[in-house]
């Protein structure tokens, strides 16, 4: 199954627990036991949880998305009962205004259960990826354990986020990573094409 081309932006993902209102959305979601997925060249932009939520499975690929200032974190792997295996994240731009959020969380992972790697992360306000995980204390420690090596910590230039045109400007480091311009003036909904 593949995801790829969306732009999704502003989901808060309202339901409830018995009469307790609860708020818990993402961008892109694949449950439990989700598996083969290739999620590629989508923008998640303001989501009340996250840009993109592994919960399990096995053999899905992130690759080439740009996830943006969602108010928990920006990218969570949970390795839901430890059922997870061949996960990769590669060549995404992950990106926070406010420092509160985290860039990434995850569940207990290891080199079975992920593969992350040439990455772009960025903060203005920070100095290094503000993350939590069940498999490193930090940051530094995340990177010990193999993950994010190659990744880079820089501004990722958009375009013009102030109005959420969050495309890369052709200077943007994120271009040295593997990552890929995507394409957005074919986004959206649009009636059947016409065919000779």
């Amino acid at each position: 199954s593949i995801i790829r081309n969306n732009i999704v932006a502003d989901s808060i993902g309202y339901s409830s627990e018995f009469e307790k209102p609860l708020r818990c959305g993402w961008g892109i979601y694949l449950d439990s036991f989700a598996g083969g997925y290739a999620v590629t060249d989508n923008i998640c932009y303001r989501t009340s949880h996250g840009g993109i939520m592994l919960q399990g499975g096995k053999d899905n690929i992130i690759e080439n998305n740009i996830f943006v200032d969602s108010t928990v974190y920006q990218a969570r792997i949970s390795n839901f009962s430890s059922n997870s295996e061949g996960l990769v994240l590669r060549h995404n731009v992950i990106y926070n205004t406010d420092p509160a959020p985290l860039l990434l969380s995850t569940g207990q992972v290891d080199g079975n259960v992920l593969t992350m790697n040439e990455n772009l992360y960025f903060c203005p306000a920070l100095e290094a990826p503000r993350i939590s995980s069940r498999s490193a204390a930090d940051w530094a420690a995340w990177q010990a354990a193999g993950f994010d090596v190659n990744s880079v910590w820089a501004d990722p230039l958009f375009v013009d986020a102030e109005n959420d045109d969050y495309r890369l400007q052709e200077a943007s480091p994120a271009f040295s990573l593997g990552f890929r311009a995507i394409d957005t003036s074919r986004v959206g909904p649009r009636g059947r094409e016409a065919t000779n």
